[in-house]
């Protein structure tokens, strides 16, 4: 304690020595320095930009692809970061709507973001992490599918097959998928597969 209460001492007596203007800038730079800091930090973290299709990396020809089904959707307000895209956070569901009616979105981009899922909880149960996971991915399909505009709501419901062969490890998934049509707009057999 005593070496604290000796530091604060030498500080004071160290700033009563400056001059008026030197106390002044003494003051001021480190305070301009905090707020510029914390405004990077502020505006770094709120990004209205996000990766479409939960942050997927594309290859090279499936970039292009996506690229050409947004801008033939009317959506150009993206950017591309590497290999992903990036879209506005107020429309990313219309994006990825417009990736997965087009067909730009394989099928293993729920095994991606399950993965993903999978590594950031790993103190919870085997049965109450799967259980998580399917009413999370539930939830990001029905965001997908109630960002076509032909759809006003939409339901997922993922139902496991029970394991039938005493060989066979892995369960078969398939999902339930319910949608409500907008009044006035027809549900085209494209969209239905």
């Amino acid at each position: 304690m005593e070496a604290l209460n000796r530091t604060v001492r030498q500080y004071f007596d160290q700033y009563r020595s400056l001059t008026p203007s030197q106390r002044m800038t003494f003051a001021v730079v480190p305070l301009l320095l905090l707020g510029a800091f914390g405004m990077l930090i502020y505006n770094g973290s709120s990004s209205s930009y996000v990766a479409v299709s939960s942050g997927r990396v594309f290859t090279t020809e499936e970039l292009i692809s996506a690229e050409q089904s947004l801008r033939e959707a009317g959506l150009t307000n993206y950017r591309r970061e590497g290999r992903k895209l990036l879209a506005p956070k107020s429309e990313l569901s219309k994006y990825d709507a417009a990736l997965f009616v087009d067909g730009q979105v394989s099928a293993s981009w729920a095994d991606d973001w399950e993965r993903k899922f999978e590594k950031t909880n790993f103190l919870v149960g085997k049965d109450q992490l799967r259980t998580m996971r399917e009413i999370a991915l539930a939830k990001e399909l029905r965001r997908i599918i109630r960002g076509i505009p032909e759809i006003e709501d939409a339901s997922v419901v993922w139902t496991p097959s029970a394991n039938r062969r005493w060989r066979r490890r892995k369960h078969a998934v398939t999902a339930t998928v319910s949608i409500k049509p907008r009044k006035n707009h027809q549900v085209s057999a494209k969209l239905i597969r």
